[in-house]
């Protein structure tokens, strides 16, 4: 595997006679592979190509598939990649004689940001409780739940809402990890689990006579429970207020007549 090259100089001495011919060795271009530091790598962040031969070539043409490119003499570079994506990286080398290239898939991803867990309150003792993991950036996510129930941590490929019953009234500590190719991250929150039983309500405190149009308060005095509840409110049956974590409800009366407050 070499190239030859210069016609070299005739001699010539009495009877006897030579030839001188320069040979030139250049590495072969079959022999080298391209590969990459991270296979999959995040927006934002340095990835390296190298390109493995037994000897170094001439110079390194490189594309990576986001409309960048470069020349090097170094049989590395380094590039970042500004968005999310799979990009075809090619590198065309040259023994100062002819070229050859070689390409690899590159996998982008963006970091997993702003994991948030939300549900449905209040939590009975009993009752079905859905769980909700939700992120702003990141893709491919696979999410893991942890209950604060001995023997419950759940992993659910792919999946970000898991539905679980507490047996069990109390405070647990519910947590969610998330990860993908190039991040992980956890989020935690406090869980009351109330016993259905003690929950209820004693009286809704307000106006028995009101204004047209004077806004009325409403508030709902809860008994069994003092912790973080949910508050749906209707006039006539017709949903108009939920609340989270707030027993107030303000209302402005449209017309004159009788109303159900619930």
């Amino acid at each position: 595997n070499f190239n030859l090259s210069s016609l070299g100089t005739m001699l010539k001495e009495g009877n006897a006679a030579s030839k001188i011919r320069n040979v030139s060795v250049v590495p072969s271009l079959d022999d080298f592979n391209l590969t990459t530091s991270a296979p999959a790598t995040a927006t934002g962040s340095a990835v390296t190509f190298t390109v493995h031969a037994p000897e170094d070539f001439s110079s390194y043409q490189w594309t990576f598939g986001d409309g960048n490119s470069k020349t090097t003499s170094k049989s590395f570079t380094d590039h970042i990649f500004s968005s999310s994506g799979i990009y075809q990286v090619q590198v065309k080398v040259s023994n100062g004689i002819t070229f050859q290239t070689k390409t690899l898939e590159q996998v982008v991803q963006e970091k997993i940001s702003n994991l948030q867990i939300t549900f449905d309150r209040p939590v009975l003792q009993g009752v079905q409780v859905s769980l909700t993991a939700s992120v702003s950036t990141g893709f491919n996510v696979s999410y893991q739940f942890n209950l604060d129930v001995l023997g419950n941590a759940h992993e659910i490929s792919s999946t970000y809402v898991f539905s679980y019953t507490y047996n069990v009234p109390g405070q647990y500590n519910v947590s969610v990890t998330a990860s993908n190719d190039v991040s992980k991250v956890t989020s935690w929150i406090l869980l009351d689990v109330y016993d259905s039983s003690t929950l209820g309500i004693d009286m809704i405190e307000g106006p028995s006579c009101a204004s047209v149009g004077a806004n009325s308060s409403f508030r709902a005095i809860m008994v069994g429970n003092n912790g973080i509840l949910k508050y749906k409110w209707s006039v006539n049956g017709v949903i108009k207020s939920i609340e989270n974590d707030n027993p107030l409800f303000i209302y402005q009366i449209p017309a004159p007549g009788n109303y159900t407050i619930e």
